[in-house]
């Protein structure tokens, strides 16, 4: 899937997180990962540039 350009692995942490919660907001083009600790907000259309935690 990567070498087809149809999955971008999320390289935000190195802590290697257990995301448990992910929401995709339409409307404003979000996306939000939840972990134990930690929250990031992303663009889904460029997962890994300037991901909010």
């Amino acid at each position: 899937l990567i070498h087809s350009r149809s999955v971008v692995p999320f390289v935000g942490s190195s802590e290697g997180q257990r995301f448990q919660t992910v929401l995709l907001d339409e409307e404003r083009s979000r996306l939000l990962l939840g972990a134990k600790d930690h929250m990031y907000l992303l663009d889904p259309d460029n997962i890994n540039k300037h991901p909010k935690k």
